[in-house]
This record gives C-alpha cells, sequence and structure tokens, in this order.
C-alpha cells in the first residue's frame, strides 16, 4: 500500500509537465486561427476605407468642375443683365427723343400746311382779282388810247382839209398821226391777247399750283402723322423687348443661383453621408 503512494505521488510530476504541454499546444492551435482573422478585417477595412476615400475625391472634383462651370455662368448671366439694363436705359431714352422729333415734325408739317393754305386763299381771293381788273383796267385805258388816237387823226384830217397848209406840213402831221393810230391798235390786240391767256391760262395754272402745294403739304402731314405713329409702335416694342431681356436675364440668374444652392446641399449630403 505504501509502496502504489509513493509510486503515484513520483508520477504525478511527469504527468503535469505532460498536461502542461498538451495544454500550451492546444492554445497555440486556437491562436493561429484568430490572428489570421484580424488580418484579413484589417485589409478589408483598409481597402474599404480606399474606395470610399476615391469615390468622395471623385465627387468632390465633379462638384467643383460643376459648380465652376455655374460660377462662370453665372458671371456671364450678371453681364447681360447688365448690358441689357444699358439696353433699357439706351430705349427709354431713343423713346422720349423720338416722341419729341415726332412732335415737332408734326407740328412743322402742321405750321407749312397752314401757311400753304392761307397763300392759297390769298392768291384766290386777293391777288387774282386785282390782276384781273387790273388788267382790265389797262385794257380800257388801251381802247381809250386809240379812240383818242382815231379823234385826234379824224380832227386832223377836217382841220388840213379845211384851211390851207403846206402839203408837206400837212403830210407830215397827219402820217403821225396815223402811226400813233396804228401802234394804238395794234397795243389794244396784244392787251386783249394778255387778258386772254391772264384769264384762260396763267390764272388757272397759277391757282392749280398753289393746290398742289396744298396737297403736298397735306400729303406731307399725313406722312408726318404715320410716321409718328409707326416710330411710336417701333420704340414701344424696343422698350418692351428691353424689358423683357431684363426679365428673363432676371429669372435665369435666380434659376441658376437655386440650382447651384440645391448642388450644394445634395453635395454636403453626399459628402456627410460617405463620412
Amino acid at each position: 500500500m505504501m509502496t502504489s503512494a509513493v509510486a503515484y505521488w513520483r508520477c504525478v510530476p511527469l504527468l503535469c509537465a505532460i498536461a502542461l504541454m498538451a495544454g500550451c499546444g492546444a492554445a497555440r492551435h486556437r491562436t493561429t486561427p484568430v490572428t489570421g482573422q484580424k488580418h484579413a478585417d484589417t485589409n478589408s477595412d483598409a481597402d474599404a476605407t480606399s474606395s470610399s476615400d476615391d469615390d468622395a475625391g471623385d465627387k468632390e472634383e465633379k462638384y467643383q468642375v460643376a459648380a465652376t462651370k455655374n460660377i462662370r455662368k453665372l458671371a456671364k448671366l450678371e453681364r447681360d443683365q447688365n448690358i441689357a439694363g444699358e439696353k433699357l436705359a439706351k430705349a427709354r431714352m431713343s423713346e422720349a427723343h423720338a416722341a419729341t422729333d415726332q412732335k415737332t415734325a408734326l407740328a412743322g408739317a402742321e405750321e407749312e400746311l397752314t401757311l400753304e393754305t392761307a397763300r392759297m386763299k390769298k392768291f384766290s381771293e386777293r391777288e387774282v382779282p386785282n390782276r384781273i381788273a387790273w388788267a382790265e383796267l389797262r385794257l380800257t385805258q388801251t381802247q381809250d388810247r386809240v379812240k383818242d388816237s382815231e379823234e385826234e387823226l379824224h380832227q386832223l384830217e377836217l382841220m388840213y382839209a379845211e384851211e390851207d397848209f403846206a402839203d408837206q406840213t400837212k403830210e407830215i402831221v397827219l402820217d403821225r398821226s396815223r402811226r400813233r393810230v396804228e401802234r394804238s391798235h395794234r397795243d389794244l390786240e396784244l392787251r386783249h391777247e394778255d387778258h386772254a391767256i391772264l384769264i384762260e391760262k396763267t390764272i388757272p395754272l397759277e391757282l392749280a399750283e398753289r393746290e398742289q402745294k396744298v396737297r403736298q403739304k397735306e400729303l406731307a402731314l399725313n406722312k408726318a402723322q404715320r410716321d409718328a405713329k409707326a416710330s411710336e409702335a417701333d420704340k414701344r416694342i424696343s422698350l418692351m423687348s428691353a424689358e423683357s431681356e431684363i426679365v428673363r436675364v432676371g429669372v435665369d440668374i435666380e434659376a441658376l443661383k437655386e440650382e447651384m444652392e440645391r448642388n450644394r446641399q445634395d453635395h454636403e449630403d453626399e459628402m456627410s453621408e460617405t463620412k
């Protein structure tokens, strides 16, 4: 019995050593797979992080490119807005100047028509009757001179027939009187012709010319009125077009600003999700 116990206790250290060695081996066997898994997980996380960083970089680059284009586009629209404002100011100034010019042109055309109408009225109511009266008076005076010269010749012929004058002196006086009668007859004929021409041709022609001038002034006034309306319409259309351009550019600017703000917010949201 004693011998068996002694043998048992002698074997205990050996058994413990064997058990310890077996445990260490098992422990080493269990530890090795865990270490490999950790390395695999670390590599996977690094790859994911790298891929995420690449995506974020691409998104940032695309956003910056789009933002730069929009900034340039906004700058161009703002320049267009300034130009449209200058055009609008010019259109308003042009409209005001055109209105003044057309008003002056209309006033001038109306005044010319009034003056030409007054000239024709003066010609037809005063000058024509006076010219006819003077022509008739000169014709009457010529008729009187013809009659006087004929009477004078007749008296001379009677006087020289009753008294005894030298033949040469008598003939000289009578010839002079006969020539005066002939000239007065010719003068009377010319006066008749002039009077007829004045009544039948000169005065009607001059009156027609005066009437034509009045019609031309009327046409000029009508044209000035039409031009004024057309110019007013053109300037009004130009002004409306300039105002429309201002509104259009303003709308485009506001739309672009809203788009840029949406893009910025979307970009911030995407970057937040990436982080």
